[in-house]
């Protein structure tokens, strides 16, 4: 849908379940629900293929844990990129053709080159039906941990010559690992390590036969104490257009 119709602001209701629930019925005409405020689930709940969730201002929902919120095929969700618009460690689902990509900020990275968007970058890859994860322009800093896309997700930057970095700031950490990856891809990025100690830019692992299909291309590497690109084990991949620089 390119633009919201029906518009029903969802803080009208006790709550954004009972919001949804008074237009979740079959043959209910299409309708957008304005999310201003910042609105707790806390239950599973499915939002149907008629309402499109658009979150403004410092809307967001705040999905408890345990707790999935599933937008069904024709729903979806009307968000500019650059804010958090999901709080809570529960799950978000999305039927297939629900949506193109979210974005990291949705799940409140910042590229600010200081905050350890480590949290926010893997509740990305916890989103179920999700195959896009977009970064914008930025420094993403990682700490204390490496990062993987989950199964066939695409992790997408806006560039390769310092639009979008990952950059590892723990000594002895790989900035991507990849174990066991299966139909992943990496592109259009910078990845920056420390300078120091046994950290790879890509670390791709396998001891099966399951690995297959996995796609790396148009990234800066710089900065590694170890190796720009380390690979062991048995695996299918693409290396493309990987620029390698020396620790700085």
């Amino acid at each position: 849908r390119l633009f919201p119709v029906g518009l029903e602001h969802a803080e009208k209701f006790a709550s954004f379940a009972a919001a949804v629930d008074e237009y979740n019925d079959v043959g209910d005409p299409n309708v957008t629900l304005v999310v201003s405020t910042r609105m707790n689930v806390s239950a599973n709940l499915i939002v149907t293929g008629n309402i499109v969730v658009m979150p403004v201002g410092n809307g967001s929902l705040d999905i408890d844990s345990g707790v999935t919120v599933t937008f069904a095929r024709g729903s979806s969700i009307i968000a500019a990129p650059t804010r958090q618009i999901f709080y809570g460690t529960g799950v978000v689902s999305f039927a297939d053709g629900t949506i193109d990509k979210i974005y990291t900020e949705w799940c409140g990275a910042v590229g600010d080159d200081s905050t350890d968007n480590f949290p926010a970058i893997d509740r990305c890859k916890k989103f179920v039906g999700v195959l896009h994860v977009q970064f914008l322009k930025g420094t993403y800093r990682i700490a204390n941990s490496s990062l993987c896309p989950a199964f066939a997700q695409t992790w997408n930057g806006m560039g390769k010559e310092g639009n979008t970095t990952i950059k590892q700031v723990t000594t002895n950490k790989d900035i991507i690992e990849c174990r066991d990856a299966n139909r992943v891809v990496i592109e259009n990025m910078s990845l920056s390590g420390t300078g120091s100690g046994t950290g790879s830019g890509l670390y791709v692992t396998s001891d099966t036969d399951t690995p297959a299909d996995n796609r790396f291309e148009h990234l800066h590497i710089s900065n590694n104490g170890q190796d720009c690109v380390r690979m062991e084990g048995t695996y299918r991949l693409v290396l493309n257009d990987i620029h390698c620089s020396t620790p700085a």
